[in-house]
């Protein structure tokens, strides 16, 4: 009787360890996938608001009277930026620049990528006629604009011309996700990361 006392005690010491551990290294592995999330989205805003409005500039060598005669232009031919700002949702987001793909992998000679939420909770790119997921688990896509001359980020209802943007501020609001769709937990705390 004492042995069985003995072995229900330790039983119930290493389950509740296991229960515990487990626990831990879904808040663990919860964070991190945030925050590979968060690196990602900013690597990937980062380097498509650099190109927006590129314009791809080609030399002609030897033609005419000189070594190298001057492009035909130096500007822009599409719309580089626009904003929509939609009240109680989510932000839209469409660059465009000279280049070779989409942001779905697709050939296209001047690729436009609108960046939105889906309801499903999924930051979605729409390029030429097609949708692709870029990443789960985003709640909220925020963007705010700064025109040149100065003055502070405002949204897209505030930019009279979307040419005289000279920053963009793209918020995104991520959630950690655990255990069949479960919502990480600490302290019955829900785990939200704000990147901006």
């Amino acid at each position: 009787m004492v042995a069985m006392v003995i072995g229900l005690i330790i039983m119930l010491l290493v389950g509740t360890l296991f229960i515990n551990s487990r626990q831990t290294y879904l808040a663990q592995d919860a964070n991190s996938r945030l925050q590979e999330n968060a690196r990602y989205a900013t690597e990937l805003f980062g380097r498509q608001i650099r190109s927006a409005g590129f314009t791809a500039i080609n030399f002609s060598p030897l033609s005419g009277g000189s070594l190298y005669a001057k492009p035909t232009s130096f500007t822009f031919s599409g719309k580089a930026l626009k904003g929509d700002e939609i009240s109680g949702s989510s932000d839209t987001i469409t660059l465009s620049f000279d280049g070779s793909k989409d942001c779905l992998g697709q050939a296209s000679a001047q690729p436009s990528n609108l960046f939105r939420v889906n309801a499903s909770s999924q930051l979605e790119c729409v390029a030429g006629g097609n949708t692709g997921v870029i990443l789960d688990d985003v709640e909220s896509l925020q963007v705010l604009y700064r025109q040149s001359g100065g003055g502070g980020y405002v949204a897209a209802s505030a930019v009279t011309n979307m040419d005289t943007v000279s920053g963009v501020r793209i918020c995104l609001l991520l959630r950690a996700n655990a255990d069949a769709g479960k919502r990480a937990t600490e302290a019955d705390l829900e785990q939200t990361y704000v990147d901006c």
